[in-house]
């Protein structure tokens, strides 16, 4: 999900990149030239997403790179495409494509959630990029560039109609 992915390559790379993250620093920097940023001043989560915005797909970092440029989504006749969402149950079904068997996959790296325990994860999530997503303009400006990721797979965001 394109909004998933944008706040969390902020968190993880503006908000709180880890002190020797060379890149992170200088990803910050350029936002900071871009909009006029003093030096050292925070750099919002709204300047992020208008930087990522501005940017050609094919230039952009992995972590919000669209996918359909990445994979060429629009043109490759894939037979399958899994999704982060539903990783579980997307290997369970390349296992069974596959003839193996699910006990390949340990289960110390499956969720243990149950289905309550996983909805609540998903509203708290939610929560989450409503605080960041603070104006309808930055949901749309994502949803704008990142049009070829939502459609084809049917992504939203909380609270937004699909296809708008």
């Amino acid at each position: 999900n394109p909004w998933d992915r944008l706040a969390s390559a902020y968190l993880s790379k503006i908000a709180r990149p880890t002190v020797k993250d060379r890149q992170a620093r200088e990803v910050q920097e350029r936002i900071r030239e871009v909009f006029g940023l003093k030096r050292k001043s925070r750099v919002s989560f709204g300047h992020f997403i208008r930087w990522v915005v501005q940017q050609n797909s094919s230039s952009m970092n992995a972590h919000w790179r669209l996918h359909s440029d990445r994979c060429d989504t629009l043109h490759t006749p894939y037979e399958f495409i899994g999704r982060y969402e539903t990783i579980q149950e997307d290997i369970l079904h390349i296992l069974g494509l596959l003839g193996w068997s699910p006990s390949l996959i340990p289960a110390t790296h499956w969720s243990t959630l149950d289905r309550k325990g996983k909805e609540e994860t998903r509203l708290n999530e939610s929560a989450k990029l409503l605080k960041l997503y603070d104006s309808p303009q930055l949901v749309e400006l994502v949803a704008r560039k990142y049009r070829n990721d939502i459609v084809p797979f049917g992504y939203t965001f909380p609270g937004r109609r699909p296809d708008t």
